[in-house]
């Protein structure tokens, strides 16, 4: 069944990302550069995923699960084959679950573990390029919202009497209904990620990986447009657009962060058509990088989620009893030996055997007398 259900999401993911990818951008911003940006870029978005997956080991092992860094950084890369299906991050708590003792509902506990650190993360880094870049002061408002967010959801998840006050709270409405934790298991293990130590070290991680995602977009603009963006640019645009998306809570991010990148792009004097084409070509590199690598390693790694032998169950031979265990005949030849015998009696006394039959109890006593004497 497992098995199923891993090539049912892997087919939707591919429906979804053909719904949602521009080739052609992507393909007109690769042949516009170099061999060289080319090769850079690879290394970059290899880079960074590596990084992200680190990450999750990282809060894996933190949560006190069972499982070594090269499984679970394995589980997360073979699940960004599912990168373009909203939600798709869950088939990576899904394949941890296929090392040691690990349950997908806490090993689901570190994705909110690592969105606590993305926003942390984020929202240091968009704060220093804000500052690095001369802009307006009301912008810092945006990073600082974040960081109150996240510290209140920090503390809803650590405080069990307040965590259960906001869940009574949202289990009322039918939106917010189907997002509030049921299991126990999985606010204990989420929990216990809500150390400052540990968001901090998750925090490390999310800033390398926020650096990688900058020198990506820097090459990109570096190649396709002929402004360029200075460093702390790129930076300013790349983490003030994904801030946007995690205050905006869409699946995937998809318009949001698409949406303020443009603008940002656009703000900072590339021009609108530029801005668009960039941002465009900055996703779908991203998304075909992460589903092709995912999709390699997925075959590599867990073939047996995709092409394993179903397990057939043995035939066992039907059961007998114990005369067949001792005479060596089986049941159904017990009727014609009785019968064989039978008729075997009959050839050998059948007068003898008619006369007893009608023979009553005192004759039968008084002939044996009558024979004694």
């Amino acid at each position: 069944m497992k098995r199923f259900i891993i090539i049912a999401l892997i087919i939707a993911a591919a429906i979804f990302f053909y719904a949602v990818a521009d080739l052609e951008s992507m393909s007109s911003a690769i042949l516009s550069m170099s061999a060289e940006s080319v090769f850079i870029l690879l290394l970059l978005l290899l880079a960074n995923e590596i990084v992200k997956g680190l990450r999750w080991a990282f809060f894996l092992r933190s949560s006190n699960l069972d499982i070594s860094t090269f499984d679970a950084l394995t589980s997360y890369l073979a699940a960004q084959a599912a990168t373009a299906l909203p939600g798709g991050s869950l088939l990576g708590a899904r394949l941890a679950q296929e090392h040691g003792n690990v349950k997908m509902r806490q090993a689901t506990a570190s994705l909110v573990g690592q969105t606590f650190a993305d926003a942390f993360a984020l929202s240091v880094m968009a704060t220093i390029a804000i500052i690095a870049t001369q802009q307006r002061n009301i912008q810092l408002f945006i990073p600082l919202l974040t960081v109150a967010g996240a510290i209140f959801a920090v503390q809803v998840v650590r405080n069990r009497r307040l965590g259960d006050r906001v869940i009574a709270f949202l289990a009322r409405f039918r939106l917010t209904r189907r997002v509030v934790p049921q299991s126990d298991d999985f606010r204990k293990y989420t929990a216990v990620l809500m150390k400052v130590r540990i968001l901090a070290g998750g925090a490390v991680y999310s800033i390398g990986a926020t650096i990688l995602s900058t020198a990506i977009l820097l090459v990109l603009a570096l190649s396709l447009t002929e402004r360029g963006l200075h460093p702390f640019e790129a930076l300013y645009a790349h983490s003030f657009s994904t801030v946007a998306r995690v205050l905006v809570p869409v699946p995937g991010g998809y318009g949001v962060s698409d949406g303020s990148l443009t603008g940002l792009l656009n703000y900072l004097g590339i021009g609108l058509a530029r801005a668009t084409f960039v941002a465009l070509a900055y996703r779908t590199v991203i998304m075909v990088f992460r589903t092709i690598f995912g999709a390699l390693v997925l075959v590599a790694r867990y073939p047996h989620l995709l092409v394993g032998q179903l397990r057939v169950p043995e035939q066992r031979p039907a059961a007998v009893g114990a005369s067949f265990r001792e005479t060596g005949v089986i049941p159904g030849q017990r009727r014609d030996i009785a019968e064989a015998t039978e008729e075997t009696t009959h050839s050998r006394n059948p007068a003898g055997d008619e006369a007893e039959a009608g023979e009553t109890p005192d004759e039968k006593r008084s002939a044996d007398q009558s024979r004694d004497n």
